[in-house]
């Protein structure tokens, strides 16, 4: 099996990444009281680490209590940071030169009223959602600020920003937002959010400190992002190709491409055998967003590919494929690593036959959606 590419070396930021493999930030419910690391999540990500991945995300993490979607998410705040650290310290003992990048998230609409407050950036008829006001904007991105730099004391290398599958972040870019004030309505405004967090972030943080995006590149939904307006469902990527633009010019460092809606159609999300030809849609996206940047993207959708046996190629094959051929930077493993974290190094080492495959059988994310800890159900 050939995975030369795979193999090569990277720069993030002037962060050397050793191979192409990158852990994609998979929620698993599992933090400690107050949102802090419990020993399972340390011992989660120590297994990614010694799995050989180069580029390792650690899960949606909230920047406060309120902007929850799961019972048991990882918080960090500039007052619960140190509690980071035995996690941080943990993933660099095991593997030294991996790129720790943690994700920050806020729920927004998806927040749950059981332990959380649900929040939108445009209104919904019915919803039962507060719209929030400038000034409500304004200190959430200053939470994200805050969160990130506490991040960077806690020893992570980055931060991304979670602006996907129907989360606050994704409220501000999509064609629905027409909410007066600076931050919707216009692109450049429906932006502001990613260029007032970058500046803010870039004016403390060190120089080298990574700063990420996870962007949708198309929702396929009315009105959503990757669509030409607000009564628009066509594909459109004019607005995701401009916006990783305008991120990488605002200083973002690294993109991350996913697609779809987790209010919508969560098998274009995470691909299944309801529509299998969601993983080559999620290849075409991840390369029209390389084309138009020069930093790093990380692609998404694999794991439904598997050993070969879906009958629509293997796994290894694609992924050293469109590394080659320049359509991405770096792999994701999302579902694939719970199945087995230790893909990477059995695949670099001759070993493809030990590798535990992801069957997509979503089990993982049932686990998810009944807020109980996530892990693969099929190789328990």
């Amino acid at each position: 099996m050939n995975i030369e590419n795979m193999m090569k070396k990277i720069s993030i930021k002037g962060m050397t990444a050793s191979n192409r493999f990158a852990v994609l930030p998979t929620e698993s419910n599992a933090a400690a009281e107050g949102g802090v690391p419990s020993s399972e999540t340390v011992k989660r990500y120590r297994r990614m680490a010694a799995g050989g991945a180069a580029l390792i995300y650690c899960e949606a993490t909230a920047i406060n209590q309120d902007a929850r979607a799961r019972v048991n998410q990882l918080i960090l705040t500039a007052d619960n940071w140190e509690s980071f650290k035995p996690l941080t310290e943990a993933v660099k003992k095991e593997n030294p030169d991996a790129v720790f990048i943690l994700q920050l998230d806020h729920a927004g609409a998806l927040a749950s009223t059981d332990f959380a407050k649900p929040v939108g950036i445009y209104d919904r008829p019915g919803s039962g959602v507060e719209v929030l006001t400038d000034s409500g904007i304004e200190k959430i991105i200053q939470g994200f600020v805050d969160s990130s730099l506490a991040a960077e004391k806690a020893g992570f290398d980055g931060v991304e920003i979670k602006i996907c599958h129907g989360f606050l972040g994704t409220d501000f870019i999509q064609p629905l937002n027409r909410r007066g004030g600076k931050y919707g309505g216009s692109f450049k405004n429906r932006t502001a959010f990613i260029t007032e967090f970058a500046k803010g972030v870039k004016a403390k943080a060190g120089k080298r400190f990574i700063l990420g995006l996870r962007i949708p590149a198309y929702e396929s939904i009315p009105g959503g992002f990757g669509s030409a307006g607000p009564e628009e469902v066509i594909e459109d990527l004019t607005e995701t190709i401009a916006m990783a633009r305008l991120a990488e010019k605002a200083g973002i460092s690294i993109i991350s491409v996913s697609a779809g809606s987790a209010v919508g159609n969560a098998d274009l999300i995470h691909p299944t055998a309801k529509y299998p030809d969601g993983v080559y849609r999620h290849f075409g996206w991840a390369a029209a967003v390389k084309k138009a940047v020069r930093i790093p993207v990380v692609g998404a959708g694999y794991s439904y590919l598997s050993d070969g046996k879906t009958g629509i190629g293997s796994w290894a094959y694609w992924a050293d494929k469109n590394v080659r051929d320049g359509n991405v930077d770096f792999v994701g493993l999302g579902r694939q690593g719970f199945a087995d974290p230790g893909l990477p190094s059995k695949l670099m080492n001759s070993r493809a036959d030990e590798v535990n495959y992801c069957t997509a059988c979503l089990g993982c994310g049932g686990l998810l959606l009944s807020q109980q800890p996530v892990k693969c159900v099929v190789y328990k």
